[in-house]
């Protein structure tokens, strides 16, 4: 379960992330922008940082979608 101290969007009491990789992550409440450019999507940061995937913003989306439709199907 997220800890009580992460703000933003949540579902079952869950922080809302996306996923950009199979390893990385980002909580939705973070993101200020994702840009497309030349074979990447650049993530943008409420801290200016920026992060990048060279996944599209609809797949990054996609992705998403199905990790939390599968935790719906186990949560029991």
């Amino acid at each position: 379960m997220a800890s009580s101290h992460i703000s933003g969007p949540r579902i079952w009491g869950v922080a809302v992330f996306l996923l950009l990789g199979d390893d990385d992550i980002v909580l939705a409440d973070k993101i200020v922008a994702l840009v497309r450019g030349e074979g990447e999507t650049s993530i943008f940061t409420r801290g200016g940082a920026v992060r990048s995937t060279r996944f599209t913003p609809a797949t990054v989306s996609g992705r998403s979608e199905r990790f939390w439709k599968h935790a719906s199907l186990t949560r029991g």
